[in-house]
């Protein structure tokens, strides 16, 4: 049995490996090298054209032929490059792949260059991937994950332009880089799909080109939850609260969890309450859509506090929310200092992002989507483990348990062990965040998946069989099973030995998963010396992303195996 550990490195790790020459990155197609494409094109002298996608109305279309539900329609379409665009539209400037940014003061990058502000939506339902690339957008680090020597990415043909740009994304453990050209779908000069402000740059959407690509057409970016890019984007852990089930005890936690997750880049989205869906529209706020929240933060105003949350709409408008603390809300922003309206008074009053309180948001939101990045500010560290396995018809596809134990015992089994550092230090728990990835083999079309916690009677445990289950609880769980790409579930454990049981919702469904299992660093180092885990039946391999944050939630509860239930996740557009 193959035993990899490895210690969880901080971004920069990451960033180390970006590289084609190294492990983290491979290419999305074989066929298609970004540095030999580049290299052959210029020694012809031709601008490159993507036969592997090429441009063509049927990119409008899903898999199976379907035309998009959006606004847009086939007639009238015509496929231009940046140079071509300028020149029908009579912009008087050249293309640029970023544009100086002289209107936000809340632009990243060296020179400003890039800001979520550059994110407008189009005829495309693609709202929870435009809310996910706004965050992006604000994170320079991360942003040149995605976008690879971004300043070098030009339309200057004396710098090398020829037509080919490349991206880069995360998917089911790797970093995938997706070569495209520059052929992009307008009607009347004016692109048809995601835009930026200014007309003569270009980089927001050539980005959502190549996660069509990625996808099979523009038509599968239609609906979906903002995680799914965060995730694609940073390779981080998602994390999805039903703000519907918070009672009033723990809705100061969660505002904590907002502002130390904001503080630390890590990206946030939320969407309404549907059964909020008719006030909320007369509050200025749309249902089934994704928002960005861009900033959480408390403030002091005459002497009381106030919570804030300032959101983003990714149509960039002035549909925005109408209520205390919009943006013409003067009587408010008249008592707020200078230097916290600087910070969170929206610049613009029409360009979508406006501010709301806690309280508000807690009533009209119900769903709170955040993909973690950094470390916590405790110091603490993480070991990262990560398990490579499958549900194979007939061996392991043993489904949830409602089929009964005998079933369930046969799904695959992973084992975990925490031995407490210190046992006579005030920290009896270990926090433990477990992660279920599902390969995709189309969007929308996901198992609902889970997982299941068993306490070990002993350490020399190598299998939790049907006997065990039929007397024992499983002693945690994920919080559903659901049709989403990844769960995750954040714990606190005693000391001991854990079997780890990911599941789909019905038995006899295949597929691949990952399951990352994050452990303070302290407690991972298990007697046996194995240290972050022990995978019985499966290879485990190395895996080195970003640290974790710890956050303070409420201490584990042994729950009651209950007949469990299949949740459908809605999809915004």
């Amino acid at each position: 049995m193959s035993r990899h550990y490895s210690q969880y490195d901080p971004l920069s790790a990451q960033m180390a490996q970006m590289t084609m020459s190294g492990p983290g990155v491979v290419n999305f197609r074989q066929d298609q090298d970004y540095n030999q494409i580049v290299q052959y094109h210029r020694q012809c002298g031709q601008l490159f054209t993507d036969h592997a996608f090429p441009a063509s109305n049927a990119l409008l279309d899903d898999f199976d032929g379907r035309r998009s539900s959006s606004r847009h329609h086939r007639r009238n379409i015509e496929w231009l490059r940046p140079h071509d665009i300028c020149k029908r539209l009579r912009c008087g400037k050249e293309p640029q792949m970023f544009v100086l940014n002289t209107t936000h003061r809340s632009a990243t990058m060296q020179n400003k260059y890039v800001d979520r502000f550059d994110i407008n939506q189009g005829e495309l339902g693609n709202c929870w991937f435009l809310a996910a690339l706004a965050t992006l957008a604000e994170n320079e680090r991360v942003f040149t994950n995605v976008v690879p020597e971004p300043m070098s990415q030009t339309f200057d043909f004396r710098a090398g332009y020829c037509g080919v740009f490349r991206f880069r994304f995360f998917r089911f453990g790797h970093w995938v880089e997706v070569v495209i050209d520059d052929l992009l779908p307008t009607r009347g000069g004016e692109l048809v799909f995601l835009k930026s402000n200014d007309k003569n740059e270009f980089w927001s959407a050539l980005l959502e080109k190549a996660y069509a690509k990625l996808h099979g057409s523009y038509k599968a970016l239609e609906g979906g939850l903002t995680l799914e890019a965060a995730v694609d984007f940073t390779g981080g852990i998602p994390e999805m609260i039903d703000l519907t089930e918070i009672d009033r005890m723990k809705r100061a936690g969660i505002f904590h969890a907002m502002v130390m997750a904001s503080n630390r880049d890590a990206f946030l989205g939320c969407a309404i309450n549907a059964r909020k869906a008719g006030e909320a529209s007369r509050m200025g706020l749309q249902s089934r859509h994704a928002y960005t929240i861009t900033k959480a933060k408390e403030i002091n105003v005459c002497g009381r506090p106030v919570q804030l949350v300032r959101i983003r709409n990714p149509h960039g408008n002035n549909r925005e929310w109408n209520g205390a603390w919009s943006d013409r809300d003067a009587t408010n922003w008249n008592m707020v200092s200078p230097q916290d309206k600087f910070e969170l008074l929206p610049e613009s009053r029409s360009d979508g992002e406006f501010c709301m309180t806690f309280r508000d948001f807690l009533e009209y939101f119900g769903d709170l989507e955040m993909c973690h990045l950094t470390a916590d500010d405790s110091g603490k560290r993480f070991q990262a483990s990560e398990f490579r396995g499958c549900w194979q018809l007939g061996v392991s596809d043993g489904g949830c348990g409602n089929d009964g134990f005998h079933s369930y015992a046969k799904n695959p089994q992973f084992f975990i062990d925490l031995t407490d550092p210190d046992p006579y230090d005030a920290e009896d728990k270990c926090p433990v965040i477990i992660s279920l990835a599902q390969k995709q083999t189309k969007r929308k079309a996901e198992l609902a998946i889970g997982f299941k916690l068993y306490k070990c009677k002993n350490s020399s445990t190598t299998r939790v069989d049907e006997h065990y289950m039929r007397k024992n609880n499983s002693y945690a769980r994920s919080d559903h099973f659901i049709n989403m790409r990844e769960v995750s579930k954040r714990l606190h454990l005693p000391p001991g030995r854990y079997c780890i049981i990911p599941s789909t919702f019905e038995p006899g469904k295949a597929g691949e998963f990952i399951l990352r299992v994050f452990i303070e660093q302290n407690w991972a180092n298990a007697s046996s010396g194995g240290g972050g885990g022990q995978a019985y039946g499966q290879q485990q391999q190395q895996y080195s992303q970003q640290q974790y944050p710890q956050q303070h939630y409420p201490q584990h509860q042994p729950p009651v195996d209950p007949y469990q239930q299949s949740y459908q996740r809605y999809r915004k557009s």
